[in-house]
Order: C-alpha cells, then structure tokens, then sequence
C-alpha cells in the first residue's frame, strides 16, 4: 500500500509539473508574441497602405494573401446599421451587398516595438472590382499574422472612404458586422469555422 501510495504521489507530482510548465510556457508566449495593430491607412494609386506598430516583444510575420477586405456603399451600409439595431439583419444580406477584395501584398516582417507601413496592390481584377463600388465607401478589413512561435493571430479594423480618401475611423461593431458573414471564425461568431485560403493568380499592380 506504501508502495502504490508513492507511484500515486509521484504521478500526481508529474502531471502538477508538467502543468506548471505548461502555464510557464503560456505565460512566456503572451509576454512574448507579437501585438500589431493598426495606426493610419491611406489609399493611393491602386495601392493600399497601412501604417502598423508592433508593440510585442518580437517579430510579426505578415504572409502574402492574409489581408482581406469587404467594401460597401455608405448609404446601403447606413441602412444595414439601422436595422441591425432591431436585430434584423440576415448575413446573407450583407453578403449579397458586400464586395470582399483579396488584396495581394509581399511577405514582411515588422519587428517588437517597432513600426512601418504594409503597401498592398490589388491586382487587376479586383482594383476593377473596388471602382465598381460608389464615391463613398465604408471598408472594413482583417489582417492575419504570426507570431515567433508560429501562432496565427489577427487584427481587424474599418474606415470611411470618399472618393477612395479615407476620411474617418469605423467602430468595432461595424466591423465586425461587416466581416462576419465572410470570416466568422474571426470574429468570433461560429468559432468552429476556419478561415480558408483564397487563391489568386499574382499579376502587375495597376497604377
């Protein structure tokens, strides 16, 4: 009995060690990790730029295709606002008056503390898209990166456009509302969804 006592004693120990290890590890990554988030956008000669800060510790890596975007017109976006505070909204609406623009962007890294810009060029097809949408635009946008330990994180935000100047800042409840239908895993509304790649063939940025 003494016996059995201590091999359950011991046990017990390894699995309280390895948990403290576990937490220790936790605890390191979130002191760690990268934390971007999103200072300034313009948008200018085909080209969308973005002025990011990393406050974290360590390197973000930002991967080509991992910016996507969903634009509507402002005044259809205003009519969607207002009836979302009556909860009437179906997502499959605002699929049907959203435009999603895949938006084709280098591989770069943006070190702890430190800041710079992430120009985006959307190819041709979808710069046509984007021109297709009115003067006055609302955009909101989700940008996936990773962190030194290969996790996946995200940083979502939104503006108004007119006549592709970006005016003002969107709050976070437009955003989301306007991502969800597209990446709902992302904003949290059905977790158990994953976001999908979208495949595009690269081609010369129109100027």
């Amino acid at each position: 009995m003494i016996g059995i006592g201590a091999v359950l004693i011991s046990i017990g120990s390894f699995h309280t060690a390895r948990q403290a290890l576990n937490n220790s590890e936790q605890t390191l990554k979130v002191g760690q990790r990268a934390y971007l988030r999103v200072v300034e956008v313009k948008y200018a000669g085909g080209e969308l730029q973005i002025h990011l800060k990393n406050s974290g510790n360590t390197p973000a890596e930002i991967r080509p295709l991992a910016l996507k975007v969903v634009a509507m017109g402002q005044t259809q976006f205003l009519e969607l606002m207002d009836r979302s505070l009556h909860g009437e909204v179906q997502f499959n609406e605002v699929v049907r008056l959203s435009k999603r623009l895949a938006l084709l962007s280098m591989r770069k890294d943006i070190a702890g503390k430190e800041e710079g810009w992430l120009n985006v060029a959307c190819d041709k097809h979808h710069l046509s898209d984007w021109n297709g949408l009115p003067d006055k635009i609302v955009v909101a946008a989700l940008l996936q990166y990773r962190d030194v330990f290969g996790e996946p994180h995200i940083v979502t935000w939104g503006w108004f456009m007119d006549k592709q100047q970006v005016t003002t800042e969107l709050n976070h409840l437009s955003v989301e509302l306007l991502l969800a239908p597209h990446f709902p895993s992302d904003v949290e509304i059905t977790p158990a969804e994953h976001l999908g790649e979208i495949t595009l063939q690269p081609t010369s940025p129109q100027r």
